[in-house]
């Protein structure tokens, strides 16, 4: 390996492992404390290892704390199922499905935010939502509100018929709307069939579900049918 490699291979390292992480992070500060360390830290990352060689307590605390990084990384994405394919994360499109009648709690809307804000951190950019009842409601208005700090996250309404009216006052805030293939589908379940299509063409689903019957316990099903990664109330990512 050419030294020009190692010197974006170390540093690229320690980004990934602090950012996100902040409590692993912390250890590792907690180092750069250390004048003699500090030092050696701001020498480029191929002489820094080499050098470091020099002092073995300083070596190995260095490395120990960079191991605590590594192993809470490889928790993490082993605890949320996470998966990676050539050219990033694979939880691209993040879709919802919750009662119409839900009632939104304050711990429920935390437990919205952190959970949105997480995967958009972790590749989320698209997010699907039906646009009808009190939960949907809730969930556009948290993603609008995430734009201010994530501009490139894209709320999309997918709608199960052309003439289709979502919740009047939640219009203005998506960013687009989808039609999906449902042209020849009888109106009466189009609803059911566009719940299908979105959970089908998710990476994650969301749910907030209270009983076992309706579109959005339907919706939940299909996911779990196609194996999809799948966030229920009050289970956490974070």
């Amino acid at each position: 390996m050419k030294d020009a490699e190692l010197d974006g291979i170390i540093p690229a390292v320690n980004k990934v492992c602090d950012g996100g992480f902040r409590h692993a992070a912390f250890q590792i500060k907690l180092i750069l404390r250390h004048a003699s360390l500090r030092q050696k830290l701001r020498q480029p990352a191929r002489h820094r290892f080499v050098k470091t060689h020099l002092n073995p307590p300083l070596v190995a605390i260095y490395l120990q704390r960079l191991q605590i990084k590594l192993v809470h990384v490889a928790v993490l994405f082993a605890a949320i199922g996470v998966k990676y394919k050539e050219g990033g994360s694979s939880m691209k499109i993040v879709t919802f499905c919750g009662h119409r009648d839900s009632i939104i709690t304050p711990d429920i809307e935390s437990w919205l935010n952190k959970s949105i804000e997480y995967f958009i951190q972790n590749g989320a950019k698209t997010f699907y939502l039906g646009g009808y009842g009190a939960f949907d409601v809730k969930v556009v208005s948290v993603i609008h509100k995430m734009k201010a700090f994530y501009p490139w996250i894209e709320s999309v309404l997918v709608i199960p018929y052309l003439d289709f009216k979502p919740d009047c006052l939640q219009t203005a805030l998506y960013d687009s709307f989808v039609y999906p293939p449902l042209e020849t589908v009888p109106r009466r379940v189009a609803i059911l069939r566009r719940n299908q299509w979105m959970a089908e063409q998710c990476d994650v689903l969301i749910a907030y579900i209270q009983r076992e019957t309706g579109g959005a316990y339907q919706t939940l099903q299909w996911a779990k049918k196609k194996n999809k990664f799948i966030l229920q109330y009050p289970q956490i990512v974070w």
